[in-house]
């Protein structure tokens, strides 16, 4: 805001914050018109309409379609046995050295033995996944299909896509990419499925009639333990949460 001076007062006068009377307020709504405010309004109603609808549209895009992240997590404390808290020996000794031993479990807790272990107790080995239009679904005991005594004997099929298109409760259509081509045979459900590449065998899930499967192509992949090793280490954070308390909290985001 600018004086007579020409000087820029910043909205004050002599100092001090410009108010404005009641009469001035009075003054100013009374100046507003809102027959004027209406007439703009229903010109451009069309534009307004549009914007709303474009508006809503996107959040129910982005909600529809944005797939969901889930993150789990825990607090592990150290527990300890002895006198050696109370009297401070050992890595009780300083601060420093329980900070490092506490490292040291972290460290343990993200190395590759323990991620072994939660593959293999998980069964993280083989992926079933329902492919939709835009998003897939990765499905875990509701699938149709479940793979046996996998064997992969080439390691260009690890991490590979393997579609399965069920016929009847005896009967799927298997279908995979290797080197540009593609490579489509029908199995039974039980029968050993065999080639220089890999091995394995599908059981079926469905009762005696093929229900209404949702829509979407049916695919499994088959990890490798490199992948899966990354995999959980780019997901999983442990970090220590309180050094006197001894606690250290594991989280995993997928």
């Amino acid at each position: 805001m600018y004086s007579e001076n020409g000087k820029y007062t910043n909205g004050q006068a002599n100092g001090k914050p410009l108010q404005l009377s009641e009469e001035e307020d009075t003054d100013l709504l009374s100046q507003l018109d809102l027959g004027k405010l209406l007439l703009v309004v229903q010109k451009n109603l069309t534009w307004i309409l549009l914007i709303f609808a474009v508006c809503v549209g996107t959040s129910f895009v982005y909600l529809r379609y944005t797939e969901a992240i889930f993150e789990a997590g825990s607090t592990l404390q150290m527990e300890v046995s002895g006198s050696e808290p109370s009297m401070g020996l050992g890595i009780f000794k300083t601060e420093n050295t329980l900070n490092e031993y506490l490292l040291g479990e972290v460290q343990m807790l993200r190395s590759k033995v323990v991620l072994d272990e939660v593959i293999k107790n998980l069964q993280l080995e083989i992926a079933y996944y329902r492919k939709g239009r835009i998003l897939y679904e990765e499905k875990f005991f509701n699938n149709p299909f479940k793979v046996e005594a996998p064997e992969i004997l080439n390691p260009d099929f690890y991490d590979t896509q393997f579609f399965v298109e069920v016929i009847d409760t005896t009967r799927y259509e298997l279908t995979y990419d290797y080197q540009g081509e593609t490579f489509t045979q029908e199995y039974r459900f039980g029968q050993a499925v065999a080639t220089p590449h890999f091995r394995f065998q599908l059981a079926t899930n469905l009762s005696k009639s093929v229900p209404d499967l949702p829509a979407g192509d049916y695919y499994f992949t088959i990890h490798s333990q490199d992948w899966l090793q990354n995999y959980l280490a780019a997901n999983l954070t442990v970090a220590i949460a309180d050094i006197k308390a001894r606690t250290i909290v594991v989280s995993f985001r997928d």
